[in-house]
């Protein structure tokens, strides 16, 4: 017996949806909210930004996950290219903050007074590795959404194909007449 029935998964999707949802965006719109007006040419501002944004993308990346195991569970290929999009788009804003945020550390260290060098390159460091995990998980994540909704759509064309009245393999195959 199926631990996780179909009535289950209609009665968590949407709530399950709603909540992620909500998991996912706000974090995003707090930070928006946070960097507020941009100064794309000010290395601290894009310095700070980066740092700030790491923790709202890796809360995303739990709500695209969690999303993601609503949809496979309820077999929803639209939601499941939604996720992968998403997941894209983070991959992509992930790895060129990692490309520019080494450059930014550079210009900002001229900054930094000597007593607190060390803490500023740990925390330099510590924030591009998250940024480079953020990375691999986003492409991870956007990789498997894309296999599990393009299986989606083939299983359920193959389902539609097999179980129509008007397809006579199917029909012969299924009362086995022949």
């Amino acid at each position: 017996m199926p631990l996780i029935t179909s009535d289950t998964i209609r009665r968590i999707r949407t709530p399950g949806y709603l909540v992620m949802t909500m998991l996912t965006a706000l974090p995003i719109v707090e930070l928006f909210a946070t960097v507020f007006p941009l100064q794309l040419h000010v290395a601290a501002w894009r310095f700070t930004m980066i740092g700030a944004a790491v923790p709202a993308a890796i809360t995303a990346l739990l709500g695209l996950y969690f999303i993601y195991a609503i949809a496979v569970a309820a077999g929803d290929s639209a939601v499941l290219w939604i996720v992968s999009s998403i997941c894209g788009i983070g991959a992509v804003l992930c790895l060129g903050a990692a490309g520019l945020f080494p450059l930014d550390a550079l210009q900002v260290k001229g900054q930094v007074p000597p007593a607190s060098m060390n803490r500023y390159v740990a925390a330099s460091a510590v924030a591009m590795v998250k940024v480079c995990f953020a990375t691999v998980v986003y492409t991870g994540l956007a990789i498997s959404s894309f296999r599990a909704a393009s299986k989606v759509r083939a299983d359920m064309v193959r389902d539609r194909g097999s179980s129509s009245p008007f397809v006579v393999g199917a029909a012969t195959a299924r009362t086995g007449n022949g």
